[in-house]
């Protein structure tokens, strides 16, 4: 990847435009995170900001020895995917566009991963809300190592509300234990 496919938001950005952003501390961050049903090892945001106008958030991750066990000691390519849905996850509730429900994932196209990123990178995600068909909502998002690029993709989601999570789960393990899979797991 040489180019970034659209262009980032935050990278023409002067000192003063960045102090004007809203910032969200790693303790409610955590919180945020816990209580819609992310764990520890799947915390892929530490802090975040929010733009003055709430047309941009970013997303701040400071990339742990542990994000990268088993994965040659770097971050994962569909972590920093991840961290996009979370960053847009957050965008969502901050900007007050979503206050109930649960944003569920649709899609993620045009996904293209540039640099890697080892154990104390600080990782910038910046998602940018996109036009969207009604009952979706669209986003396409950047992750920064510093200018670096290390990942864009655009991304969409659905709004489930409080007990579609629930159902969906029990609705695919009922699916899954009358489904036969084409190469089976020999034990």
């Amino acid at each position: 990847m040489s180019e970034l496919a659209k262009p980032c938001p935050i990278l023409q950005l002067t000192s003063e435009e960045i102090q004007g952003f809203q910032y969200t501390p790693p303790e409610e961050i955590t919180s945020f995170l816990t209580d819609f049903g992310y764990g520890p090892t799947k915390k892929l945001i530490d802090a975040y900001y929010l733009s003055p106008d709430k047309s941009v958030g970013v997303g701040v991750l400071q990339v742990k020895e542990e994000t990268c066990l088993d994965h040659f000691g770097i971050l994962r390519g569909v972590d920093t995917i991840e961290s996009i849905a979370q960053a847009y996850v957050l965008y969502l509730y901050k900007t007050g566009i979503v206050s109930i429900g649960r944003p569920l994932f649709a899609g993620i196209e045009n996904a293209e991963f540039g640099k890697i990123a080892t154990p104390g990178a600080i990782l910038n995600t910046v998602v940018q809300r996109t036009k969207s068909p009604e009952g979706e909502f669209s986003a396409h998002g950047w992750v920064l190592r510093s200018r670096t690029l290390i990942t864009e993709a655009d991304i969409s989601c659905v709004i489930a509300g409080g007990n579609n999570m629930e159902s969906l789960k029990k609705r695919a393990a009922s699916l899954q234990t009358r489904e036969q899979p084409i190469f089976p797991l020999k034990r």
